[in-house]
């Protein structure tokens, strides 16, 4: 059973009272059958991975994505897919998006460590 209790975007569902994650765009790699639902225990760490370039019009952010490690998975959080300027609403909102997921994350692995949860 999963009830979301804090949500960011369409990117990270959390249930902190059972202690999940959720991550509703999962990938399932070779056809396993795993759930895209993961235990905070299964939770190992977590890297945010962002490429720029140079267009005729400026900066472009090319791809932003917070990549999960968890026992034996990884997942890829996408928040940007496609060149985007870095000045554009798209580009701050999926920076904020960015922000608050590392933060998240940050709080499970700090707590999971200190065994707080």
């Amino acid at each position: 059973m999963f009830k979301t209790t804090s949500r960011i975007g369409n990117y990270l569902y959390v249930d902190c009272q059972r202690r999940k994650l959720r991550i509703p765009h999962y990938k399932l790699i070779k056809n396993l059958t795993r759930t895209n639902i993961f235990k905070f225990e299964e939770f190992e760490d977590f890297e945010l991975l962002a490429e720029e370039g140079i267009g005729n019009t400026g900066k472009f952010c090319t791809m932003m994505e917070v990549k999960v490690k968890f026992e034996g998975r990884v997942s890829y959080i996408k928040l940007i897919k496609k060149p985007t300027k870095i000045t554009s609403n798209k580009y701050k909102k999926a920076f904020e998006n960015a922000q608050q997921i590392v933060s998240t994350l940050q709080f499970i692995k700090i707590a999971k460590e200190s065994y707080c949860y």
